[in-house]
């Protein structure tokens, strides 16, 4: 489609403008990672069988008697009807087209605000940059990005169009399509913002100048507004529909706990305060002459992502309009008038073409980008797969973000304490939650309270929990592996299960992880949690190391070359290898290794440790001595408070020619 007033050269336009929605579609297609779509999907699974029963929730023993919430409802029900059609695959790509959709939306509203290619792709890369740090996942709010930008299109096409013409009655869509957004995602309420925004401009242009075309311009989006308003009440939630809305992004613990909910930090949304200052810059240049109707939702969207970064995508909403508007009057201003020569626009279009098609290609080649599938290891498949071999008994703590997993999975037969509806639990719960996730002092009182008797936790839990546990002897770990980790209660309903599985020299949360004096001991263990989730590298990993430690090298390497092979970005078997190579001073090949572990991009203390043992294995070498420095001073500015870092610099300064 040829993009108005741009018809110099609208095949190079066009062309550009399809490859951006192209990489856009094609960053979109990455593995399913989003924990919510479980709980979409659970429920929508639910209420295609149960006919639309919005009874008592059965998925909690938290609130069993507590109605279902149907919020969302419609969106449930249609991912549940996609996943039979293709399973996860045709989810991931009807995410993808919608939110592609919703970016060609947004390209044509700015072009309605400025028909200039480039300014358009300036102020949409930045948008897009501004969004990067977020993770959009198979969720309702897809709807929301879609929709929006439909309505802001229907109002600013209606514009100064007269009352009878076919852009102005275009707007009687609004009300149909706020029924069906209610029914899709309550952050439907948004579009009253625009509506009300227009509405105040053209009131206060009807007081300054009256005349009967405004007047009834007012007229008729008043009532458009009011039968929107209607049209969102027309959902299972009737009027509490806006009461659940507004409640959410007004309560405090959601706002401190949540990662999607915590304030945008500069470090990881710097595009984000990019937008902002330039929006905010433009107005000031523009002032008086900007248009009123965008001041008042800039303001309210800015407020909010500056309360929660989870608003950023309706913040680049509000921006990005104005900011064109804005950048056009700059342009038109005589100070800022420029006339490029005629080459300038198909150098320009031809570089932009040229850039989108190597991104592509590099998406497609590094990351997981241009990729379906589903992410296994965020989910504790085996371990669930064990504990129903086991038939555990009674009730389940475990992360929320697991809750609408297991629920699923189970086909809701196991009841969970909390999962992905966070508000629907209320604050109370929610602060008992986090209690017994971070381990608080009172997290054992909890587990009383709640009369829970199993836990299936991450490794990466806080370990506070993990020490509380331990200290209280009234839990045994029984299973674990790299994602998950299974404690029942020693004199609960799993008491014979915790007798014969308990754990007792292996705890893969301590360091050492087992004890030195139990070697054998340890391997026995490290070879059953192998037999029991057998497609986790963790109990892999242990048994090479245990093994390495009984001084059965070769069989140690082994193992640990196995772990490689499977998982080649795991840091701690390239360590474990590298300091065999340095027991056997094989220098090089020790050197080698530990660069190995660094180029994994794991955390500071491993790099700090990978650096040291470098350091290390570089310092054996002749004329090394230079480069086993610079990395010791890698090592140390990392973990500045490592002892033997410090000896070993002390050490090779005097060796430096």
């Amino acid at each position: 489609m040829e993009i108005p007033g741009n018809r110099s050269i609208p095949w190079l336009r066009n062309l550009v403008l399809a490859a951006a929605l192209l990489l856009v579609f094609g960053l979109l297609v990455q593995p399913l990672v989003d924990p919510d779509v479980y709980v979409h999907l659970r429920d929508g699974r639910f209420w295609t069988e149960s006919h639309f029963q919005f009874h008592a929730d059965s998925f909690t023993y938290t609130l069993p008697k507590t109605a279902y919430d149907p919020a969302e409802w419609l969106f449930r029900v249609l991912l549940y009807g996609l996943w039979t059609l293709g399973g996860f695959n045709l989810l991931i790509i009807f995410k993808a087209v919608i939110l592609t959709l919703a970016v060609g939306l947004i390209l044509r509203l700015l072009f309605l605000r400025w028909p200039h290619t480039g300014a358009v792709m300036t102020g949409m890369t930045i948008g897009v940059f501004a969004l990067t740090s977020l993770v959009f996942g198979e969720r309702p709010f897809i709807f929301t990005y879609l929709f929006l930008p439909l309505v802001l299109i229907l109002l600013e096409r209606a514009g100064t169009a007269p009352v009878a013409s076919v852009n102005f009655k275009q707007l009687w869509l609004i009300p149909p399509l706020v029924w069906l957004w209610a029914n899709l995602h309550p952050a439907f309420a948004v579009v009253f913002i625009f509506l009300f925004a227009r509405i105040i401009a053209l009131a206060w242009a009807q007081y300054r100048t009256p005349n009967t075309e405004s007047w009834s311009r007012l007229k008729t989006l008043i009532l458009i507004a009011l039968l929107s308003f209607v049209a969102g009440l027309l959902t299972p939630q009737g009027w509490d529909i806006y009461a659940f809305a507004l409640k959410t992004p007004q309560t405090p613990i959601y706002m401190q706990t949540i990662n999607e909910w915590l304030p945008p930090n500069f470090s990881q949304q710097p595009f984000f305060f990019i937008l902002f200052g330039l929006v905010v810059v433009s107005f000031f240049l523009v002032f008086p002459n900007c248009a009123w109707a965008d001041l008042l939702p800039l303001i309210i969207f800015s407020y909010l992502t500056f309360q929660s970064r989870r608003h950023i995508p309706l913040f680049v909403l509000a921006a990005l309009p104005p900011l064109l508007t804005h950048a056009r009057r700059l342009r038109e201003h005589p100070l800022g008038h420029w006339k490029p020569k005629l080459f300038a626009e198909p150098l320009l279009l031809t570089g932009m073409l040229l850039l989108l098609c190597g991104t592509m290609l590099y998406a497609a080649l590094h990351g997981p980008a241009f990729r379906l599938g589903k992410r296994t290891d965020f989910y504790p498949t085996q371990a669930l797969a064990w504990s129903q071999s086991q038939a555990l008994q009674g009730r389940w703590f475990m992360p929320y973000s697991w809750g609408g997993y297991v629920g699923w999975e189970t086909h809701g037969k196991q009841p969970v304490f909390m999962d992905g509806r966070i508000p629907f639990f209320g604050e109370k719960l929610y602060q008992d939650y986090c209690r017994i996730y971070y381990g608080a002092p009172e997290c054992l009182g909890l587990l009383d309270q709640y009369q829970i008797d199993v836990l299936l936790v991450s490794p990466k839990n806080y370990f506070s929990l993990f020490e509380q546990l331990s200290r209280s002897g009234k839990w045994a770990l029984i299973y674990w592996d790299h994602v998950a980790e299974i404690f029942v209660r020693r004199d609960g309903l799993n008491k014979s299960l915790a007798g014969a599985l308990e754990y007792r020299v292996i705890d893969p949360n301590a360091t050492p992880y087992f004890n030195p004096t139990q070697p054998q001991a340890a391997l026995l263990e490290v070879q059953r949690a192998r037999q029991t989730a057998p497609d986790s590298y963790l109990p892999e990993f242990f048994e090479g190391d245990v093994l390495l430690q009984l001084g059965q090298f070769q069989k140690g390497r082994e193992r640990l070359q196995e772990v490689i092979r499977k998982y080649p970005d795991y840091v701690h078997a390239y360590i474990s290898l590298g300091q065999l190579a340095l027991k056997e001073k094989k220098w090089n090949q020790a050197e080698t290794f530990f660069k190995s572990a660094l180029n994994c991009g794991t955390e500071a203390k491993n790099q700090a440790k990978g650096f040291y043992l470098l350091a290390v294995a570089q310092s054996q070498q002749p004329g090394r001595t230079a480069q086993a420095l610079r990395s010791a001073y890698r090592a140390q500015a990392l973990a500045p408070e490592q002892l033997e870092i410090q000896k070993l610099i002390e050490q090779l300064q005097p060796m430096q020619p």
